[in-house]
């Protein structure tokens, strides 16, 4: 089975295609009321919670160490989270984890095996990141993936490039830590982004204006302030996110709710026009982002042929009727449909374009393109001289393992040992990678030229052991050549292995 992830700052959503061609979203297995994960893990005593788990433990533990909006941590660069036993996870393996929630609820609702994924990133997402979201994909057992921009996906959602005319599409997208306006034409060469801009407003500032003028109803109402009680703003916050879902609902103008918070009554009566106050700011941001992309793209809102809405933020009539009136678009031309998923359902359409190819492995070490990569040397100074020599003994390309021997002798009377420096060494100019010393000693000393056999094995993890053997007496030593980068691969390996078999949700 393929699936497509929508791999949004707060939340992520993934969909597969049914039997008859159509997308359908996966839901959270243990509730299958949620149709997004929230990108919040939490990882302790319980063990590894992600999504809902975390959010409804939050309303009683406000405390709880989380790392949230993972997406918005790996971009930026934040500070790794510290889990409740001090153990740090940077924020490719918090994807990864991430990812392995979504693949499992795929795997457990469909009873298939996930073999490829179509995951939505911005194209301003330069290579680090991209390799870093595949290295979380490949830990989560994902094995192929492709990347699209979120807009192109949603054009594909709303059937774009069914279009027998050549057209020009805004994406609008609102976020919730961010709005997004992109241009994309449909053509010949399929579609392609023509303008794009992006503004660091998004749909939180709401959240926040919501949750102030609940802090103070309630202030108003009861007396108490819960600025600073920790568990009012988490249920306040919850209690903000209701309101506005309850505001999306078609042709909702108005809403009055009410909700136990900290175990006190809070009513509260919000219309569609004070929402339209509120965010004032956002609404002009978005006006003059979507401007700067038509800009870019050389082209007028008169020149747009179809606008498409994606975000469950745009179900916000506010927001729909704003764009049309202050950016000059027709109404009839800005197209709503399931906008909480048309970016993952566009990824979901176009897993049929993802191509699974096999991976093939070696049935024997070494018979496999798995090489050195980098000649394993001997380093010694020239008599008299300060010009280093280096021999190599086993070549880079040689297939792993390799196996090398050679025999060494003493050269003088009275030699009591033989030392070697070891060193991995790459092209010219590279920096040459030093492994250690090897030392055997107490030799006979008797006399010149007395034998010794070396035997050089480098093993198919890349493990490098150096064993003397003295033929006339039968001694023999060995020794394990360390280095750092094989020690941060096996720390990546283990790493990996831990967050592959890490439960999650249970």
């Amino acid at each position: 089975m393929k699936i497509g992830i929508d791999f949004g700052n707060s939340l992520a959503r993934v969909a597969y295609l049914n039997e008859q061609g159509i997308p359908e979203i996966i839901p959270d297995f243990e509730d299958p009321s949620v149709k997004a994960t929230s990108s919040i893990i939490h990882i302790g005593q319980r063990g590894c919670l992600i999504g809902e788990r975390v959010e409804e433990l939050l309303e009683v533990e406000p405390a709880l160490s989380v790392a949230k909006s993972i997406r918005s941590h790996l971009r930026d660069g934040a500070n790794p989270y510290i889990d409740e036993y001090g153990k740090s996870y940077d924020y490719t393996q918090l994807t990864a984890l991430l990812f392995r929630k979504l693949v499992q609820d795929a795997e457990k609702a469909t009873s298939e095996k996930v073999e490829g994924a179509v995951i939505t990133i911005p194209n301003h997402f330069g290579k680090e990141l991209r390799d870093s979201i595949s290295e979380a994909a490949s830990i989560a057992g994902i094995a192929c993936i492709n990347f699209t921009d979120p807009a192109i996906a949603v054009a594909h959602h709303y059937g774009l490039t069914k279009s027998e005319r050549n057209q020009f599409a805004l994406v609008f997208d609102i976020g919730s830590t961010g709005f997004c306006a992109t241009v994309i034409s449909s053509g010949t060469e399929g579609l392609k982004i023509v303008g794009a801009s992006e503004s660091k407003l998004g749909a939180s500032l709401l959240d926040e204006k919501i949750e102030t003028l609940l802090i103070e109803n309630y202030r108003f109402s009861h007396g108490v302030d819960l600025g600073s009680d920790p568990v009012g703003r988490v249920q306040i916050r919850h209690f903000a996110n209701a309101i506005k879902q309850d505001l999306s609902h078609p042709g909702a103008e108005e809403v009055r709710k009410s909700r136990l918070v900290c175990g006190r009554p809070l009513e509260i009566y919000l219309s569609s026009r004070q929402i339209g106050r509120m965010i004032e700011d956002l609404l002009s941001s978005m006006i003059e982002t979507t401007e700067d992309a038509l800009k870019k793209a050389s082209l007028k809102a008169a020149d747009l042929d179809v606008v498409f809405l994606n975000g469950g933020n745009c179900r916000l009539g506010v927001i729909r009727r704003h764009l049309g009136s202050a950016a000059g678009i027709p109404l009839e031309r800005i197209v709503m449909d399931q906008p909480d998923f048309a970016e993952v359902f566009g990824a979901a359409h176009l897993t049929k374009t993802l191509k699974l190819v096999e991976k093939k492995f070696a049935t024997k070490p070494g018979a496999s393109a798995q090489v050195l990569g980098k000649d394993l040397v001997v380093c010694s100074l020239s008599p008299g001289s300060r010009e280093e020599h280096a021999q190599v003994i086993i070549n880079r390309d040689s297939p792993l393992p390799a196996r090398r021997e050679i025999r060494c002798v003493t050269s003088r009377t009275g030699q009591r040992e033989l030392s070697f420096q070891w060193a991995l060494q790459g092209d010219k100019g590279q920096k040459r990678i030093p492994l250690g010393e090897s030392i055997f000693s107490d030799l006979p000393g008797e006399h010149k030229g007395y034998p010794i056999d070396l035997a050089i094995s480098v093993e198919s993890d890349g493990m490098i052991e150096i064993t003397f053997s003295d033929p006339e007496t039968g001694r023999s030593e060995s020794q394990t050549l360390e280095y750092e980068e094989r020690r941060l691969a096996i720390q990546k390996s283990r790493i990996a292995e831990s967050l592959q078999t890490l439960p999650i949700n249970q």
